[in-house]
């Protein structure tokens, strides 16, 4: 079953049968193993909440402008992330997660992510602020459990890397999703040979 849709359940006595019945309906996220490694990232934002006003990462979509900051790795970025859906004066909400990373030299930034819910991934150019960023990559959506990836060519700046339920209701709070991102790596740094003595020289 997908959020936002009514769905009707009918129950009848057979041939004119009738009695008594009890129905229990629950929902759940399906269940979706995200084999976190041991060095994932936790996200760190509470869990959302009716009547709870989200202010952690949300980042275009509030002000100040809230990002959560990526230091930059020569190995994959694995980030431990929760998301879904909460009502707040009557209205829905989902919970946006916004990933600042910043690239130090031209190449390609992948994001992947694998989520407990249907979910929207974008990477987003953030060089010229909140009021002009473009989108490089994106949206792309998926199911439950079903991987998403996003990739582009970049020049040096910041960008952020956008993640979301696909849906603004039904999405119970926390629902756990695995961000993984590559090519958020440091440069490298050039070293030469010298001596102490060639090195003192310098300052002398």
């Amino acid at each position: 079953m997908q959020p936002g849709i009514t769905y009707y359940m009918v129950l009848d006595g057979w041939y004119g049968a009738c009695g008594g019945y009890r129905i229990t309906i629950l929902s759940e996220p399906m269940p979706c193993p995200l084999d976190l490694p041991p060095t994932a990232i936790p996200e760190g934002e509470p869990p959302c909440a009716d009547d709870v006003y989200d202010r952690f990462n949300g980042g275009c979509n509030d002000f100040p402008y809230s990002f959560r900051r990526l230091e930059c790795s020569a190995d994959d970025i694995v980030v431990e992330g929760r998301y879904g859906t909460f009502r707040y004066y009557s209205d829905e909400y989902r919970d946006t997660d916004w990933y600042e990373v910043l690239i130090p030299r031209s190449g390609k930034l992948a994001a992947e992510v694998l989520g407990a819910a249907p979910t929207q991934l974008a990477i987003l150019d953030g060089r010229l602020g909140c009021g002009e960023f473009y989108v490089p990559c994106g949206s792309v959506f998926g199911e439950a459990c079903e991987p998403i990836a996003c990739e582009a060519v970049v020049e040096p700046g910041i960008y952020w890397v956008f993640v979301a339920t696909r849906w603004y209701s039904g999405i119970r709070c926390p629902t756990a999703y695995r961000l993984t991102i590559r090519g958020a790596d440091c440069g490298s740094v050039l070293v030469a040979p010298a001596t102490w003595g060639g090195f003192k020289s310098r300052y002398r």
